[in-house]
């Protein structure tokens, strides 16, 4: 293989190892906390929907349950 062929590989390895990075943070920065926050948000829906149908003392202590996790 000559020199110049090797010197042709560079840019498209250069290119697929950036898109790599950006997709990996990608990932990690958006589709994980956003999964998180769905989950929370769907959890919280779930209390308060539940709260609804509870008496007066059911709906204060559920008020605490409804709160995200930290």
């Amino acid at each position: 293989m000559s020199v110049v062929s090797l010197l042709q590989l560079i840019p498209p390895t250069l290119v697929a190892i950036i898109l790599s990075i950006a997709c990996y943070f990608f990932y990690t920065r958006y589709v994980v906390p956003s999964r998180r926050l769905c989950s929370n948000l769907e959890r919280i829906g779930n209390t308060i929907r539940s709260m609804s149908d509870g008496d007066e003392s059911m709906r204060k202590t559920g008020v605490g349950h409804a709160s995200p996790a930290a």
